[in-house]
């Protein structure tokens, strides 16, 4: 009976996530050069820095570094925002 109450948080969780729509909260896509190459970046609304990702990227790199590049890129993007914002202020 215990494990019942362990697993079934878990799933209605995974329900939820699933449902989420993200395209609402797209940007256009954002391509790098790096020094590796182009990757090419699936950006988010700059509250939802954790969904940005690689879309595109050499193979001589991997996914999660690829996806590293991505998440800075959303980040600099949000703290840009950030600053105008304190500058209109």
């Amino acid at each position: 009976m215990g494990s019942i109450h362990r697993i079934l948080p878990v799933a209605f969780l995974g329900l939820g996530l699933s449902a989420c729509d993200r395209s609402e909260y797209l940007s256009p896509e954002v391509v790098l050069e790096t020094e590796k190459g182009h990757v090419s970046c699936q950006l988010y609304t700059t509250d939802r820095l954790y969904w940005d990702e690689a879309t595109g990227y050499p193979e001589t790199m991997t996914k999660s570094e690829a996806d590293a590049y991505c998440k800075a890129a959303g980040r600099e993007r949000k703290d840009a925002a950030e600053a105008q914002a304190a500058t209109q202020a």
